[in-house]
């Protein structure tokens, strides 16, 4: 028997071989095919799951992950039997399958990124400060506190108190301190619980007034944050309290508001 003649042999056996394992395969399919709705169902269905929101992540994964099995059975059970005159069907099935694997992946990637966006946005929005002063009125011993009324835990973070302007009375009239002066407070690899835990710390106790009598005073408490969850996004908030002599407390001011320190504030 010829050289050519045994080569001829052979491809034809793997041939035949190949095509009663597709011909397996493809019954397989078939039973799996049998027990599913039609395919168009499966579509409806990863429309209205990748619309309606990005609660129940795993769950809505899991089921996007079963209707791109669903399609690609389907898909197959199409291609198959199709005759591949050109030797390009099984270089089609694959592509077309990968691109439903990757539409899947992206849109799982977006509940994750939407996801992870909202927890920072409700931590961000229920993030509040105070500036309280002590039973002595004095306003130097004031202790900031930034509360955590989001639904995650803050881990690390940095606490600042910009002052932009602190003014007392002396002989020689009025004296500030200006420009603004950044006093870094507390920085914490330590966790925030949600729900309302809270870390407090002094702001301008360590600033000598001199025995002068304290005019006004305007702050900003600034924190530097992350999520226990996100530890590579920093967020950043700032909240801005004012004061006047006479008062016993701070108040909140806009961030971007016209300083009336050392002027009075208007009525």
């Amino acid at each position: 028997m010829s050289l050519k003649r045994r080569l001829r042999q052979a491809k034809k056996k793997e041939a035949a071989e190949l095509s009663a394992t597709v011909h397996r395969v493809l019954a397989v399919l078939v039973q799996v095919q049998r027990k599913l709705p039609h395919p168009l169902v499966g579509i409806a269905i990863g429309t209205l799951i990748a619309f309606t929101g990005r609660s129940d992540l795993v769950l809505r994964s899991l089921g996007m992950t079963a209707i791109f099995l669903w399609l690609s059975v389907d898909f197959w059970v199409w291609l198959l039997p199709k005759p591949d005159k050109y030797k390009l069907k099984y270089a089609f099935g694959w592509t077309a399958t990968y691109a439903m694997l990757f539409v899947v992946v992206g849109i799982m990637w977006w509940w994750l990124d939407g996801k992870l966006q909202e927890q920072r946005e409700d931590v961000f929005q229920n993030l509040s400060a105070s500036v309280k002063i002590p039973a002595s009125l004095n306003v130097f011993k004031s202790v900031v506190t930034v509360t955590n009324n989001g639904k995650k835990i803050i881990g690390k973070h940095r606490l600042f108190c910009n002052i932009n302007s602190l003014v007392v009375e002396g002989d020689e009239g009025m004296r500030g301190v200006s420009p603004t002066v950044i006093v870094p407070l507390r920085s914490s690899a330590e966790t925030i619980a949600p729900g309302g835990d809270a870390e407090s710390d002094m702001c301008l106790n360590s600033i000598d007034p001199g025995g002068k009598s304290f005019v006004c005073g305007d702050i900003v408490v600034a924190m530097l944050y992350s999520l226990e969850t996100q530890p590579q996004i920093t967020e950043d908030k700032q909240f801005r309290f004012v004061i006047f002599k006479g008062q016993t407390e701070w108040t909140k001011d806009p961030i971007n508001s016209q300083g009336w320190c050392p002027a009075t504030r208007p009525s």
